[in-house]
């Protein structure tokens, strides 16, 4: 039965999966080749989902053409873009059954048909935009999703600087939820990677002191070091961490309290709605490969009540 809740885990997954076409489609041949399979099968599940959607009876064996015509006489006007997803087919079949690869030029042009069969046959088919499906759904933590979904917002007013700002403190929040939820204490976690080494710890002398100079330069080092560690052992891409950590203002507060922002250069006068976008979607991303392995041990819940009925 297609209830309301799985119709719309269906439709955010299909927009999932053409998104991450769509990133394949721009690397380098040959890698870019996976991108017409991924294509394809965002397509067909989008088919597949209409038809239980308007009530169309599949026949056995229908081809991968066959849905415009079962589908379309379900609507007014039809199915769009016929044409190039039979070329997208095709060209499938060649790829995957003879081996032979698409050109760069091909993959570029499924690319817009396949955007274009998404854009125009989603409002007709379900009645809303292919653009206000958001990926948002996918992130299970409704504090760091509503962070998201402002920055969503104050996206649509333009207002760059504060949709980064929801971001930084969207990543943030998702961080330090997830190494709360398996802490073994209040006051430790599995990703924890020891005490700040000191700072300048000689205080009444001169500031100009070299071996304080020293301490300082090193207790930095180690700070990055251990930050780069952390996000590095929760599976997240560090590639596109560091693009996002140039993108969006450091965020300083404790726990549950993520007030304080500051910009780490004058980056921000220069940003666009696409970093805002690529900062969505990474928040999205680290959500994802945090909730694919998620955990919870019953001594942790144990120790908690522990203290709790101690304090």
């Amino acid at each position: 039965m297609l209830t309301p809740e799985i119709f719309t885990k269906r439709l955010v997954f299909i927009k999932y999966l053409h998104k991450l076409a769509n990133e394949e489609s721009e690397k380098p041949e040959p890698f870019s080749s996976v991108a017409l399979l991924m294509f394809q099968d965002s397509v067909e599940m989008l088919l597949q989902l209409a038809a239980e959607h308007l009530g169309a009876q599949i026949p056995n064996g229908m081809t991968f053409i066959g849905y415009w015509e079962v589908i379309g006489k379900k609507l007014q006007n039809g199915l769009s873009q016929k044409d190039s997803m039979k070329r997208l087919n095709e060209a499938r079949v060649n790829f995957k059954h003879f081996g032979t690869r698409p050109s760069v030029q091909d993959i570029e042009a499924f690319r817009v048909n396949t955007s274009d069969f998404f854009t125009e046959n989603i409002p007709s088919i379900f009645g809303i935009k292919y653009s206000d499906i958001s990926l948002i759904d996918l992130v299970q933590k409704e504090k760091v999703k509503s962070y998201l979904k402002e920055a969503e917002e104050l996206l649509k007013e333009n207002k760059i600087d504060l949709a980064l700002e929801k971001t930084a403190i969207a990543f943030s929040h998702l961080i330090d939820d997830y190494e709360q939820s398996k802490s073994a204490s209040y006051w430790t976690s599995p990703f924890y990677l020891g005490p700040e080494p000191p700072g300048s710890f000689v205080m009444d002398i001169d500031r100009g002191n070299r071996l304080i100079e020293f301490v300082d330069s090193v207790n930095a080092s180690l700070e990055c070091i251990k930050k780069a560690v952390r996000i590095s052992s929760l599976c997240i891409d560090f590639r596109r961490y560091a693009k996002f950590k140039l993108l969006t203002p450091e965020i300083i507060g404790p726990y549950g309290d993520k007030h304080l922002r500051k910009w780490p250069s004058e980056i921000n006068r220069r940003l666009t709605s696409r970093n805002v976008e690529f900062c969505v979607s990474f928040v999205i991303e680290s959500a994802l490969a945090l909730q694919e392995f998620d955990f919870n041990l019953e001594h942790i819940e144990d120790n908690r009540r522990g203290l709790d009925n101690f304090l």
